[in-house]
């Protein structure tokens, strides 16, 4: 914007339109012959003419205008003082050839080093590169280049210093890039063909603040950098994939702060157009992870199916090398944690776990990718020890959450997330262990992040939800009523604040539902009792078969039935609640091994008070099944055993039901179950695939046996130095 006094006489007024061409333009063979056709401009009344335009910049606080006048203002005195030959030499090729000449050998070795490490991912490759372009930025001749040439450079520099924070999580390296984006952006024309790409770069770099502080000024002034790159690039086709891409990026940012679907919904639709407008695999991973997003609102499965499929061609698409596998591998992981959450299918699992150990392993450790990569890892764990109860995983996750909560800084927009997770796997460790030093760290946890205000959008409820259901655990550990009360009240909170229909929806019904029985229990309100009951079926009821948590959610229900049928002894309460035990048992057995042991047991030992002993068998040998799964997927014999002495008792109430339903075959082998568990897992260790293993690898054969003796003579040491009793 020009700032032009209309009392100014016409001969200032001409220099000062002659300038305002220069700084709207970055041609420099323009440049040179407006200055060659107009000697005026090189003489000190000029130079006035300039420094009053910076005056009025400064005045009107237009810091960008001010930085291209300033530099506009010294490269003409570098032309009055060198002359014009001097910096526009005849038949040269390139902007500024004289200070090109002086950074050149620097640029070149800047640019092969970013190239080597585009094709290596060798941090050491990205470092020569930034070390280089340091050097190229500090040159003393920068100060009065052509302003067009310096704003390249600051922006490839810039980008360079970009990369490699995003690869060691160096915060000079930020700070530096953030400095030189913003004077190249300022330094370009706003109708240049050039100035998209530097928006987004600014635009990226200024994220990278807002994800460290949560400060949602910087969060818009990111998100404004990505707009005007939108606006312009229009005119500019093959820009404009990228910046449709960078603001999809930070409207998704704001969505997860605020939950304001219409971001979302607009992220989407800029990635839509993206990928319809270039084969860009930066657009179809951006697109993948919005459609993720919109499947844990909505629940979609398309949206789901559409993302793992983007982003397996992404993967596909990216070489071993390129610095952005690591990335890609753990989006990939991510997106199969919700497909597994979905369908129980522990393939999913199984390969999210490789990505997420492949990505590790690549990922330097100062990295800000690393503290997500390690979070999602640690998740996977804890997904499979929900599946399996293998107490190993259980302590993985716990470790891995709580040194990314550690490294990673309060005010981090990640911060509340992970913060959430840690909770989680702590809360569930006191569950396991009985302690209550992990339960009260998980509620101290959960109680920062869920006051309002704090963390995404989805953090305020997660946090609720999970508040709630530690608050309850604490309930039946000491029996504080207050407690309990506090935590139906946080629950039917974060219920109200989740979208309606949702998967989190979904779940918060299933734990409001949960922890009202509690209060029936104690106060013994039909109210409490009856909404209990809708909120349980309403959850089972958006709860598909496979889905991961439908067994959980129908044995709640099945303990609400069982109330309400003591009530009311009405057959259809009744019909209800062993429904649900069957259909949980049904589908837990291999999707949630441990919560369908607790289940089956209630429930044969409901059965049993009820002599119904068929039904009693039936819930044993669905216990029984529970158990063996729960220990076969114990990595260590000593959490083997503690399952099966935990258990012990278990098979003989098995075996006692089935005698009583005369089921004899099945009551000798419910009696035999528990040792032929261990016999099975030794022999399995011992023979399981190994003559075809020998014939296949005879050396991994080998070692694998070596493994195993090495193994069993341990596990014999510890015992032998186990005190008798």
């Amino acid at each position: 914007m020009a700032y032009m006094d209309c009392r100014d006489d016409p001969e200032a007024a001409g220099l000062r339109s002659l300038f305002e061409n220069l700084l709207g333009d970055d041609s420099f063979p323009r440049a040179g012959a407006t200055l060659a056709a107009n000697p005026v401009l090189l003489t000190v009344e000029a130079d006035q003419a300039l420094a009053v335009l910076l005056v009025q910049a400064e005045q009107h606080g237009d810091d960008d205008r001010a930085v291209a006048i300033s530099q506009l203002r010294a490269f003409v005195g570098r032309c009055r003082h060198t002359g014009l030959a001097a910096v526009f030499p005849p038949s040269h090729r390139e902007i500024d050839p004289a200070l090109v000449s002086a950074v050149g050998a620097d640029m070149r070795a800047a640019d092969e080093a970013e190239e080597s490490y585009d094709r290596t991912g060798d941090i050491d490759a990205l470092t020569a590169a930034a070390t280089a372009w340091r050097q190229v930025m500090a040159h003393s001749g920068l100060a009065s280049a052509y302003p067009g040439l310096r704003a390249a450079l600051l922006n490839n520099g810039g980008g360079v210093l970009l990369r490699r924070y995003w690869a060691v999580g160096s915060q000079g390296d930020l700070s530096s890039a953030l400095e030189a984006l913003r004077i190249s952006v300022a330094l370009t024309p706003a109708h240049s063909h050039l100035v998209v790409g530097r928006l987004c770069n600014l635009g990226l770099a200024v994220r990278e603040v807002y994800r460290q502080s949560g400060d949602d000024p910087t969060l818009e002034r990111a998100i404004g950098a990505f707009e005007m790159a939108a606006q312009v690039a229009p005119v500019q086709p093959q820009s404009a994939p990228t910046a449709l891409t960078n603001l999809a990026l930070g409207l998704q940012d704001r969505y997860l702060r605020t939950g304001d679907p219409d971001d979302l919904a607009r992220a989407i639709s800029c990635c839509e157009q993206a990928c319809r407008d270039a084969e860009s695999v930066g657009a179809q991973v951006m697109l993948a992870d919005l459609l993720r997003r919109r499947y844990e609102s909505a629940g979609e499965r398309p949206d789901l199916t559409r993302a793992v499929t983007l982003l397996r061609g992404a993967l596909q698409a990216t070489p071993t090398g390129s610095p952005e596998r690591p990335r890609r591998l753990v989006d990939l992981g991510i997106v199969l944690l919700d497909q597994h959450a979905e369908s129980g299918d522990p393939g999913d699992l199984s390969t999210a776990l490789q990505l997420f150990s492949e990505a590790m392993q690549v990922i330097p450790a100062t990295s800000p990718d690393r503290s997500s990569c390690l979070v999602h890892r640690s998740l996977a764990f804890y997904r499979r020890y929900q599946s399996a109860g293998a107490l190993d995983d259980l302590e993985r996750a716990v470790d891995g959450l709580d040194e990314a909560v550690r490294t990673t800084g309060a005010g981090s927009v990640d911060a509340a997330d992970w913060t959430v997770n840690l909770a989680a796997v702590l809360h569930e460790r006191a569950r396991r262990t009985g302690g209550l030093k992990d339960l009260d760290r998980a509620i101290a946890l959960l109680e920062a992040v869920s006051t309002l205000g704090s963390g995404t959008f989805d953090d305020r409820y997660a946090a609720m939800n999970d508040l709630g259901n530690a608050l309850r655990d604490r309930y039946h550990a000491t029996g504080r009523g207050p407690d309990l009360d506090r935590a139906i009240q946080v629950l039917r909170a974060a219920l109200t604040a989740a979208p309606r229909g949702s998967a989190q929806s979904a779940t918060l019904q299933a734990n409001l539902g949960a922890v009202q029985c509690d209060r029936y229990a104690l106060t013994r309100s039909t109210a409490d009792l009856d909404e209990a009951a809708t909120h349980l079926r309403a959850a089972v009821e958006m709860s598909p078969p496979g889905n991961a948590d439908r067994p959980r959610r129908l044995f709640a229900l099945a303990l609400a039935a069982r109330d309400q049928y003591a009530l009311s002894r009405q057959a259809v309460d009744l019909d209800t609640a062993v429904d649900a035990y069957c259909s949980g048992c049904a589908d837990g057995i291999t999707s949630d091994p441990p919560s369908t042991l607790a289940a089956a047991q209630e429930w044969g030992a409901w059965a049993t008070a009820r002599h119904r002993w068929p039904e009693a068998a039936t819930a044993y040998r669905s216990a029984i099944a529970a158990m063996l799964a729960v220990v076969q997927a114990q990595v260590i014999r000593e959490h083997k055993e503690n399952w099966l002495r935990d258990t012990a008792s278990l098979f003989g109430r098995a075996a006692y039901a089935s005698a009583m339903a005369h089921q004899l075959p099945a009551a000798v082998a419910a009696a035999e179950a528990a040792r032929a568990a261990i016999l099975t897992e030794t022999l399995q260790r011992d023979h399981l695939d190994l003559r075809r293993l020998v014939s296949l690898c005879p050396d991994l054969a080998d070692q694998y046996t070596r493994a195993a003796n090495r193994l069993r003579t341990a596990q014999q040491q510890r015992a032998a130095l186990r005190p008798r009793l």
